[in-house]
């Protein structure tokens, strides 16, 4: 779900830059860097090929570190998903262009 939501994150962004835009880009690196240690750290990938069935969680771990890493991992995956999504658009358009420019050769 989260990579469809990165899909469509960019859908709705400003052309504008300023400096809040800036200070905005430089938390969500660090966001998206810490997320993809909370990826690494709670070992997701075995989840998610099943090489472990059940998901073992820390009971001498805080709700909201657990919450605060989730979270981390989800904003990691729209942005992954974010870039695919302006990845493929960008391929898109080039075959346009080299359409366009084909015909009218």
């Amino acid at each position: 779900m989260s990579v469809h939501v990165g899909n469509h994150a960019g859908t709705h962004s400003a052309e504008k830059k300023n400096n809040f835009d800036v200070i905005l880009l430089i938390f969500a690196i660090a966001v998206l860097i810490y997320g993809a240690y909370a990826f690494a750290d709670r070992d997701i990938t075995s989840y998610l090929f099943l090489k472990n069935q059940f998901v073992f969680f820390d009971p001498e771990q805080s709700r909201i570190l657990f919450m605060v890493d989730h979270a981390a991992i989800m904003c990691l995956f729209a942005c992954v998903g974010a870039g695919i999504s302006k990845g493929l658009k960008r391929l898109d358009n080039l075959k346009i262009k080299e359409k366009k420019d084909e015909q009218t050769k």
